[in-house]
């Protein structure tokens, strides 16, 4: 691990510009010159981040520079859901390369394929690989009737995921569609390397997200970070939830399976409110309260594809959309609490506790910092007791990919996921 210089620093100063410049000077007295540097930073800066782009490159031009937006962030100092933080890489035996692709919402696979194509695919057969993923996630598009996540009228639930969802996506909105982002990177790799990923959001509100790739600000692509390394990798990863025994099936399906029409050849969105307990009359009268708690507690696992995952997106009429694209028929309702949280995160830090790695990189669902709330700093805590003396970022993106050797990529909700280097 000598051979591997790994920098946290952050800033959480109100003005976009004097926080960079903050993080820049101390990056300066640890004279570090970065071969990689990833950017992440809540939404309250976006009206600076071209300046802040720009104040990184002049100052580190020949590291490689990506990022985005994320829900928030933990470090050793600070727990953070509105600043910035960096992490900036040096090591002679590690070789960075970049790639990128554009139009994610309306043409996935395309962009898949042109990120992927900029990288040398071949040393991807390394198992000292690690491809680290940003893919820009859902936002609620500015339109008529598409910018709410409840719409009760049938017709118009409708004619939402018939015409406006395909509009939203043409134009650059609506869900994320990583995962068919991820099934064409599936192709192309053929399981032999370690994958690390998420997807940007805003403060939870979907409104806007935003990729940075060296010195541009982006808002639909995904960028591809090749590490190739001499260096060991480890890796783990666990879903959070534990099985509520209530399953159904899913018989009829919408938008390019990103929407469950039926379940149990009944509608979708009465029955699944059925199944959970709760009454029409009960969601009708609080819709917000059942989407930003119920839903966040009860993400659906693809019991065909074990390792998949998708949380409630909303309700069109009877219809419900997914975040993710369907993987399978037979579904299995999770249910999550924060002490399931805190085990999960345990489980995944002990993996490392053997090799006492000095830096980690965590990548934990956004559900920690909105199902713990206050209760956040447990990870801290946890971290800071199994591994003692390790650095550590954590990021709380609206979703997360994972893969390893022998393992093809899923791409996620509701998962902690951790790696090391050395």
């Amino acid at each position: 691990m000598k051979d591997l210089q790994v920098i946290i620093l952050s800033s959480e100063k109100l003005n976009g510009e004097k926080a960079i410049e903050e993080i820049i000077e101390k990056a300066k007295k640890c004279k570090i010159e970065p071969q990689l540097i990833l950017f992440f930073s809540t939404i309250h800066y976006k009206k600076s981040f071209k300046n802040i782009l720009r104040k990184l490159k002049s100052q580190f031009p020949y590291g490689k520079l990506a990022g985005c937006t994320i829900n928030g962030f933990i470090t050793k100092d600070t727990i953070s859901v509105r600043g910035m933080v960096c992490i900036f890489f040096h090591s002679p035996y590690l070789w960075i390369t970049e790639g990128i692709g554009h139009n994610t919402k309306r043409n996935p696979q395309k962009a898949a394929r042109e990120c992927i194509k900029k990288i040398n695919t071949n040393s991807l057969n390394n198992i000292n690989t690690l491809l680290f993923t940003i893919t820009s996630g859902p936002v609620v598009p500015k339109l008529p009737f598409l910018n709410k996540n409840f719409i009760e009228s049938k017709i118009f639930g409708e004619l939402i995921v018939n015409i406006g969802l395909p509009l939203a996506s043409y134009l650059g909105y609506g869900i994320g569609r990583e995962g068919e982002i991820i099934d064409e990177f599936n192709k192309i790799i053929n399981n032999k390397h370690y994958v690390v990923g998420l997807s940007s959001m805003d403060d939870g509100k979907m409104f806007s997200t935003y990729q940075f790739y060296e010195n541009k600000v982006l808002t639909n692509a995904v960028i591809a970070i090749k590490i190739t390394t001499s260096l060991p990798i480890y890796l783990k990863s666990r879903m959070c939830g534990k099985p509520s025994r209530k399953e159904f099936v899913i018989t009829d399906t919408g938008f390019k399976n990103n929407v469950i029409k039926k379940i149990n050849n009944l509608p979708a969105k009465t029955e699944f409110l059925k199944l959970l307990g709760i009454s029409d009359e009960l969601y009708k009268i609080n819709t917000g309260a059942f989407y930003y708690k119920v839903s966040d507690y009860f993400p659906l696992l693809f019991k065909e594809n074990i390792g998949y995952s998708s949380g409630v997106g909303g309700f069109y009429g009877e219809n419900i959309l997914l975040g993710y694209k369907i993987r399978g028929k037979h579904i299995e309702i999770l249910s999550i609490t924060g002490c399931e949280l805190i085990e999960t995160a345990k489980d995944v830090l002990n993996h490392f506790k053997s090799h006492k790695p000095k830096f980690l990189f965590i990548i934990a669902s956004f559900a920690y910092l909105y199902i713990l709330g206050n209760k956040i700093f447990k990870i801290n805590k946890e971290i800071e007791k199994i591994l003692k003396n390790t650095q550590y970022i954590v990021i709380f993106p609206v979703s997360e990919t994972v893969g390893s050797p022998k393992k093809h990529i899923v791409h996620r909700v509701y998962s902690f996921n951790a790696f090391s280097l050395g």
